[in-house]
Formats: C-alpha cells, structure tokens, sequence
C-alpha cells in the first residue's frame, strides 16, 4: 500500500503536466493561426491604390472664365479599362472648400472652359473653383485628385 501510493501521486503529476502543455500548445497553436488567416484574407483582397494625377491645368494656375483649356489626367494602380469623371465646383476658398458642384465630363482629356459649367455674371471674375478628378477600375476600386484654380478676368 505504501508503495503504491507515491506511484499514483506521481501519475496524477504526470497527467496533469501533460494537460497543461497540451493546453499552452492549443493557445499558442492558435494564436499562431489567427493572424495567419487575417494576413491570408489581406493577401487575397488587397484594395489596390488607385493614383490619380492631373496633368493639366497646373494646381494653382490660373484660368479666365471663357478661357478653353485642356483637362489632362491620369490613373495608374488598379485595372484597366478606368472610367473618369471630371467636376467643377465654384465659388470655392483658396483652399478649394465649397462651392457649387457641377460633372462636367467623363474622359481622361477633354476641351473645357469654366464658362461652360458656370456662369460668371458681370465683367470683372476673381474666385477660385475646384477641379475634381474621380477614376475607378474595371474592379470598382476608385481613386481621386482635386486641384485649385484662380478664375480670374480683369475689366
């Protein structure tokens, strides 16, 4: 009998050690895991970064009301074939903030005056409009870029 029992005892160590570290592995194992199935879902779906740049008119520069000039832009970063969409708001801060927003095409280069989408009543015009430049890809991932310009005429 008195043999028997420091065996038992030793046994009921023995098993419990066993579960704890088989315990530790099964945290560990799936701590392990979960970040990496989120990085897995991360490397499938990576929403691509859609650079859009406008090349034309300069941010800054400055347009008269019936002036035509070329709206040039560009995307790069995601899938062709891109759709554009060019808008204009006026009267804006210098900052660009506020206005009236109007869409005034959808290619990447078109012909444009400010006088087309906005009326400029009376003969002297100094304000300042955003030009907004919104592209998505074949995928729907969409990406954009605003510039300021100084619409001005002197009378």
């Amino acid at each position: 009998h008195h043999g028997g029992r420091p065996g038992g005892d030793r046994l009921g160590d023995v098993s419990r050690v066993a579960n704890a570290s088989v315990g530790d592995h099964g945290h560990a194992g799936t701590g392990r895991q979960r970040p990496r199935q989120r990085i897995g879902v991360l490397e499938v779906l990576p929403p691509p970064n859609i650079l859009v740049s406008i090349e034309s008119p300069l941010d800054g520069g400055t347009v008269g009301p019936e002036e035509t000039i070329t709206l040039s832009g560009s995307a790069s970063g995601g899938e062709d074939p891109y759709t554009y969409k060019w808008s204009f708001a006026y009267p804006t801060d210098n900052a660009g903030n506020g206005g009236n927003e109007s869409v005034i095409g959808s290619e990447a280069s078109l012909t444009w005056a400010p006088s087309n989408t906005v009326s400029f009543p009376g003969c002297e015009v100094n304000g300042f409009g955003r030009l907004f430049l919104e592209v998505v890809d074949s995928n729907g991932f969409s990406g954009s870029r605003t510039i300021v310009i100084a619409i001005q005429r002197i009378c």
